[in-house]
């Protein structure tokens, strides 16, 4: 038990890290939106970097939250969307399963790429939401990052094809009530 309560506390230290390394960072083509909703009505929604965790939260009774992500960027995209419930557990909420792809569809302005996600643990004071996203690199396979423990897959590329190395682009943001959840700073 207490092996597990460390690594939660390591875990959410990483994660927190991650989110205030990346804060800001955006690639053109690609948003995420916080939103909350009321039956089949959108009541409020901002950015997910740049939610105002005051007007959007707490959700009323009868409200619910939903991530909805949009890929017009051209690329396909690495992306992982994790939630911290208020005890500091994780939540692998993209991709679902720890052994699926993060590989996130390309889309384009003309036929984005959309995925929504239902966010029922989201409803608690200390909660939190971190979206991660980078364009993927041309011919390299789905990167496996997330937060459950596992051997990583080094990136496969083509023979013959030289990458120019190049600083990437990164959209980072951390959703969360205006309440501390658990810390591990």
């Amino acid at each position: 038990a207490a092996r597990r309560h460390l690594e939660m506390l390591a875990r959410l230290k990483w994660l927190n890290q991650l989110g205030t390394i990346a804060r800001d960072s955006q690639f053109d083509g690609f948003e995420a939106v916080f939103e909350v909703w009321s039956g089949e009505r959108l009541l409020r929604s901002d950015s997910a970097q740049q939610v105002d965790a005051k007007q959007l939260l707490p959700l009323r009774a009868g409200e619910r939250a939903v991530l909805n992500v949009r890929n017009t960027s051209g690329r396909s995209v690495d992306l992982v969307v994790v939630g911290i419930d208020p005890q500091g557990g994780t939540r692998q909420v993209y991709p679902e399963d720890p052994g699926e792809t993060n590989r996130f569809k390309r889309g384009t302005r003309e036929a984005p790429a959309v995925k929504r996600f239902e966010l029922p643990w989201f409803n608690a004071e200390g909660s939190r939401l971190l979206v991660l996203a980078t364009p993927a690199a041309p011919y390299s396979a789905p990167r496996l990052f997330g937060t459950g423990a596992g051997d990583a897959t080094p990136e496969v590329r083509v023979r013959g094809a030289l990458q120019p190395d190049s600083e990437r682009q990164t959209f980072a943001a951390m959703v969360h009530w205006p309440g501390e959840g658990p810390s591990a700073k």
